[in-house]
């Protein structure tokens, strides 16, 4: 049986692997950010995902449905966030042939 002193260092090994988690998957958002092939998945994931869309479905399903992939493409965004690569994803780009 666990005892009060084992779950808090629980706890606080499960969150020091929690932030090295979000750091390596900050890099990853990082590193897509850096070329026009990454940036366009990631306007596809926010696009996909409903982020920038505003609905009202008329049944509880098809909203449960929808808040689901928002919520999925708001955690990305949250991460292009802390890597201050949200506004570059936010502008829309010009290709120069």
């Amino acid at each position: 049986m666990k005892d009060y002193w084992d779950m808090k260092a629980e706890d606080q090994k499960n969150e020091e692997l929690r932030k090295e988690h979000e750091i390596r998957l900050r890099g990853a958002v990082y590193a897509l950010s850096q070329n026009q092939n990454g940036m366009e998945f990631l306007r596809w994931l926010m696009n996909e995902s409903g982020v920038f869309w505003q609905d009202f479905p008329g049944d509880d399903k098809a909203a449960a449905w929808h808040a689901g992939r928002r919520a999925l493409g708001l955690k990305v965004f949250a991460l292009c966030a802390a890597e201050n690569v949200a506004a570059k994803l936010l502008t829309k780009e010009t290709v120069h042939e």
